[in-house]
């Protein structure tokens, strides 16, 4: 395997490790030229100390090998995996001679692939944020939707309680291909369903939102881990609005350590400032100058570059 670097992943990459941290490491390799004109080339390999029937122990090491096609693949589309491992600091890497330089070419151009849709990072941090029904605002709509159901006929469908249906934030009427849809959370209800079909829905995503954020409230049933996370990666993309990039640790670091050791309250602490950083990203977004996509043309023409300069003339 040609590889074009290593480096620490995780945690320790982050600043967030503890005492009892797995090592992860992260790779680029060079698939073969037989391997890229047959497509028979792995995107991806794997290697564990660990097992499939435990959680990993501080001594055990994970690494992953992505060939170099499918990072560029990765990292277009704005995924986390490929934009933290392009912010990674040098000190964390492990660059081979012959092939580091590639590594090091891609990092000097990281900010073709910002983009004012790296979804990757707003989906995570809008998914934790609704987990935990924050500002209440999808419970109230969920309530809304609920109460304008509830005592109608079960068997009615809801175009004939059209005109009762409210909307507010996150409810709406829509159209589209010339059928109507009551949108509740994102959630689609086409106009001729039950009403007793709707209304099981909607009360079934207000019971498991009502119940998480019930426990949110007590600090209880909060999965820490992945709410920092969500912090993590939502200063990182601020910081790529704001400032045009952003560099491992974090200033926000210790923060973010506090949300993952579960430190903070969560309803009075916690869920307003993910709130806040959630508008506030939205607010970037909406006066960004970046680009809406990523060249992707570009990187193709680099890849087919790269690959005539390492494996063409390898063969020569």
């Amino acid at each position: 395997m040609k590889k074009i670097v290593k480096m620490v992943f995780g945690s320790h990459m982050y600043g967030l490790n503890g005492p009892d941290s797995d090592i992860d490491f992260k790779g680029i390799y060079l698939p073969e030229l037989n391997e890229l004109l047959l497509g028979t080339y792995k995107k991806t390999i794997s290697k564990s100390t660990g097992n499939d029937t435990s959680k990993n122990t501080k001594d055990d090491v994970d690494e992953d090998w992505y060939a170099l096609p499918y990072f560029i693949e990765l990292a277009c589309k704005g995924e986390t995996v490929a934009i933290d491992m392009l912010h990674s600091d040098p000190s964390h890497w492990e660059v081979d001679p012959d092939y580091g330089h590639i590594w090091e070419a891609l990092v000097s151009w990281r900010d073709m692939f910002y983009t004012k849709n790296l979804a990757a990072y707003m989906g995570y941090v809008k998914r934790q944020a609704a987990k935990y029904g924050i500002k209440g605002s999808r419970m109230a709509a969920l309530t809304m939707a609920r109460n304008a159901m509830a005592g109608q006929n079960p068997r009615g469908r809801l175009a004939d309680i059209w005109d009762l249906l409210p909307e507010a934030e996150h409810i709406s009427k829509e159209e589209k291909d010339g059928k109507r849809f009551y949108v509740v959370n994102g959630k689609m209800y086409e106009d001729n369903v039950f009403i007793e079909y709707a209304l099981e829905r909607v009360t079934a995503a207000y019971n498991q939102y009502g119940a998480r954020a019930r426990q949110a409230e007590k600090n209880e049933g909060v999965d820490w881990k992945a709410v920092s996370h969500a912090f993590r990666a939502g200063y990182q993309l601020r910081s790529i609005l704001a400032q045009g990039t952003f560099a491992y640790p974090l200033w926000e670091t210790d923060y973010i350590k506090k949300v993952k050791a579960g430190q903070l309250d969560f309803k009075t602490e916690v869920s307003p400032q993910l709130e806040a950083l959630v508008e506030e990203i939205e607010s970037l977004v909406a006066v960004s100058t970046l680009p809406e996509k990523v060249d992707q043309k570009a990187w193709d023409k680099w890849l087919l570059s790269t690959y005539h300069n390492e494996l063409i003339e390898d063969m020569m």
